[in-house]
């Protein structure tokens, strides 16, 4: 290695290692009085080195270029992976934001589904606890059904007096009211009281039966038509 040594009475300065030099071409030269050198011939590979330095330099320019220019793309490969996760994240958010909203909307057209059902299976009741009550005749449950279902998204209030006392009632609230104070209903049947008011009765549902299956056939010609097809109910309610 270069360096500076002392050896009996001679200082040597090393330039280079032995190791640099091909085996047996050492001499010694002499520079001026009392001064000498050792020289020697380079191993091929370091005098290519000496002899062509720039060239080395730009080998190793180009390796740092090179490297650089590796750090670069492996980078931008990163930023472009990076930038692909985000969308495909983004894609997946949106995705599961609008079924979220489309479940929510189902559902809440499945219970809008199921709350008219239960209204639907309310009126009903109700119509038919009026019937039994004689406050309306049979033949009206369609018409009443179809008047419950109109009232029941008019929720504004109505306010009137009862007596010294101011209530608000909604429209539904209101008819049923009505309905619940009247007195027994006339029997305005077409068919007539008869001596046998069951037979009467089994013909008035026959007839409702028709009509829901027949839809747009009045209640006269829904009776009419029942009374063709059994004629024995016919005779009984004379």
């Amino acid at each position: 290695m270069p360096g500076i040594d002392e050896k009996n009475d001679v200082w040597r300065v090393r330039q280079r290692s032995e190791d640099d030099f091909q085996e047996n071409s050492f001499r010694t030269i002499d520079i001026t009085d009392g001064v000498k050198a050792v020289i020697g011939k380079l191993k091929t590979n370091l005098t290519q080195e000496t002899v062509m330095p720039k060239e080395e330099e730009l080998i190793r320019e180009n390796e740092t270029l090179k490297t650089q220019y590796q750090e670069a793309e492996a980078a931008k490969t990163e930023a472009e992976a990076a930038k692909i996760k985000a969308e495909e994240d983004a894609k997946t958010a949106t995705e599961a934001k609008e079924k979220a909203e489309k479940d929510l909307e189902d559902k809440k057209a499945e219970d809008a589904k199921t709350a008219e059902l239960n209204a639907d299976s309310s009126d009903m009741a109700w119509v038919d606890t009026q019937i039994e009550a004689k406050k309306v005749l049979p033949r009206d449950k369609k018409g009443m059904l179809f008047m419950l279902k109109n009232l029941r998204d008019k929720t504004d209030k109505m306010e009137f007096s009862e007596g010294d006392k101011k209530t608000e009632k909604t429209p539904l609230e209101l008819y049923k009211a009505d309905v619940e104070a009247r007195g027994q209903a006339l029997n305005t049947n077409p068919l007539g009281e008869g001596e046998n008011r069951e037979e009467v009765d089994q013909i008035e549902q026959l007839t409702l039966e028709y009509q829901e299956k027949h839809e747009g056939v009045s209640y006269s010609d829904a009776s009419a038509k029942v009374l063709e097809l059994h004629p024995v109910l016919n005779k009984g309610a004379e």
